[in-house]
């Protein structure tokens, strides 16, 4: 199972990319930088439960993947979020001409790690599986977007 998209090491690298990029994104300031985009900074303890609450999420779904084939999807929309988070990064740097908190772990681990997950998944996984753990990466990562996004506006 070394060279599958379930493999355990694999998934719960994801999990600890995820801490470093919350890291690299409360030292580096996101809430600050979100102004950029929305003229208005994401309040610093929503940044942080928001956060806390989806690694935790993640957490489960990954042990969830591992533990049940039958949950498989899971793991593949892990790895979604995360490849659709790099890419926002990306967006964002291009958007703003400047450096986005998060862009580095995303560049460096999640485009990797969650990269991985997907190729192989694409020829490893259940089609169902792997659509499923597509549309539900890309609903979550949408979900949680609109998130902090209106919590940083109501703010």
């Amino acid at each position: 199972m070394a060279t599958s998209h379930r493999d355990p090491a694999l998934l719960w690298l994801i999990v600890c990319a995820y801490a470093a990029h919350i890291g690299e994104e409360w030292v580096m300031g996101f809430p600050q930088w979100v102004a950029r985009i929305i003229d208005r900074p994401m309040p610093g303890p929503a940044l942080l439960v928001i956060n806390a609450l989806a690694w935790l999420a993640m957490a489960w779904a990954v042990a969830s993947a591992i533990k049940d084939v039958s949950l498989d999807w899971l793991g593949i929309g892990v790895a979604t979020i995360v490849v659709i988070n790099a890419g926002s990064h990306v967006l964002g740097v291009a958007v703003t001409g400047a450096y986005a908190p998060g862009v580095v772990t995303a560049l460096l681990l999640y485009v990797p790690l969650g990269g991985l997950v997907l190729l192989r998944a694409r020829s490893q996984a259940d089609p169902a599986q792997l659509g499923r753990g597509l549309v539900g990466g890309f609903l979550v990562h949408a979900g949680v977007f609109l998130l902090a996004y209106a919590t940083a506006r109501l703010s």
